[in-house]
């Protein structure tokens, strides 16, 4: 009688323990992103200006209700024109570039306000991200470069499985390599060529701005919360 009282009380002490154990679990994301891209560099100096599509996928591995590590694959495809070097427009020389980039990266995010995907309490968050990247130049003699994207967003649930994002960020290059070796070489320009990525004496940048969309995967039966 004592072993059955002692296996049932055991029993009332260890059940909600596994219940919880069963209803509580990460939630992780996977989306996609649309937006718009534009350049700073030698060729642009002025924010917002020639703006081009931006497409990317993107998969969120929550941690907890503040931090995630978000790695993406996006295609950003930018471009510019002389207007910014006086010399260029002095001597009547007209140019201008595209260039098509492919971008690895991944970043770390921190919610400012506790967030969890499809919980109806932790619907809403700002956030700032930054990470570590590398593009893939598709029209340049240097293929690869190194980038720092950093950026700031929003965060909202909009359904059981699905969260919306709209997002602004920046990504610091490390060479002048996006916006060389496009002037057409003549008599007047021939002393810029190859070397146009010295002209400012600063590195490129682009920005883009864009919305995500993102689904819910490894969910239980029922939304949960993390512990």
């Amino acid at each position: 009688m004592k072993k059955i009282k002692l296996t049932f009380i055991l029993l009332l002490i260890i059940s909600p323990i596994l219940s919880n154990a069963q209803s509580f679990g990460r939630i992780d994301q996977l989306g996609l992103n649309v937006g718009g891209a534009y350049y700073l560099g030698d060729y642009n100096n002025i924010p917002f200006k020639q703006i081009t599509p931006s497409l990317g996928l993107f998969y969120r591995y929550n941690v907890d209700k503040r931090f995630s590590v978000r790695p993406s694959l996006n295609y950003i495809k930018i471009k510019g024109e002389n207007n910014s070097i006086p010399q260029l427009q002095y001597n009547n020389i007209t140019s201008e570039f595209e260039q098509n980039i492919y971008d690895i990266n991944v970043v770390g995010e921190f919610n400012f306000i506790p967030y969890i995907p499809c919980h109806n309490q932790y619907t809403f968050t700002p956030y700032l991200f930054a990470g570590v990247g590398v593009n893939i130049l598709q029209d340049s003699e240097h293929v690869f470069q190194l980038v720092a994207p950093f950026g700031v967003g929003i965060k909202y649930t909009i359904s059981q499985n699905f969260t919306l994002d709209v997002e602004s960020s920046f990504y610091k290059t490390f060479s002048d390599f996006i916006d060389m070796d496009y002037i057409v070489p003549t008599e007047k320009n021939i002393s810029y060529i190859n070397r146009q990525q010295y002209y400012h004496g600063s590195k490129d940048w682009y920005s883009v701005v864009c919305i995500k969309l993102s689904y819910s995967i490894k969910l239980p039966e029922k939304c949960v919360i993390y512990q």
